[in-house]
């Protein structure tokens, strides 16, 4: 019998039903499918601060203790860690940038460089804007996930791009999108399960 893995959405989207949240559902349904527990954290529903640079992060958790603490543990206990971000101003959204930065945690053990995570997992970021065509964005989205694999034994992340969604609930409305996010939700839980 496989082992339950589990998959962890993270939407960085203000909007409920936002193109990056939909397609994020979509892969998460994905996971549920090839046998996953599937759960999604929404940044916006929660107060937190970014990385306060202390340079020293202590062996529980992140010296900060405030709503990041809950999300961090999820996602310690997490196989699998699906992102969802809009770009807003040629960037992530601010709410991503934020609760990425406190991930350095997972790098980082006292003054030392060193992974905190063990076991494997993957990752993956789903990106959407309005332009419909820009090749700066997926390299800026890859330049900020370069640094998973520094948090234990992940895989290169994937990067999927969303371009052209102009209205807010634009992918809902674009099954070949939503079919695509799902496609990638069920193959990285494939495999996991190896």
């Amino acid at each position: 019998m496989k082992p339950i893995l589990r998959a962890l959405g993270i939407a960085a989207s203000p909007r409920r039903n936002g193109n990056s949240t939909a397609l994020l559902r979509a892969a998460l349904e994905g996971a549920t499918a090839a046998g996953a527990e599937s759960s999604i954290i929404r940044l916006n529903d929660f107060a937190f601060k970014g990385c306060q640079a202390c340079v020293s992060c202590p062996e529980g958790s992140c010296r900060q203790h405030d709503a990041m603490t809950a999300v961090l543990a999820a996602l310690q206990m997490a196989d699998l860690w699906i992102f969802a971000t809009p770009v807003y101003f040629d960037g992530v959204a601010g709410q991503f940038k934020i609760f990425y930065d406190r991930l350095y945690w997972f790098r980082r053990q006292g003054t030392t460089i060193k992974p905190r995570l063990q076991g494997q997992r993957l990752a993956a970021l789903l990106l959407t804007y309005e332009d419909p065509d820009n090749d700066h964005y997926p390299e800026m989205a890859g330049r900020i996930m370069q640094y998973v694999p520094s948090f234990g034994d992940f895989a290169p992340p994937e990067i999927l791009s969303f371009s052209g969604l102009g209205p807010t609930e634009g992918a809902s409305t674009k099954p070949d999108l939503i079919d695509k996010a799902r496609a990638l939700g069920k193959r990285l839980v494939d495999e996991l399960h190896g």
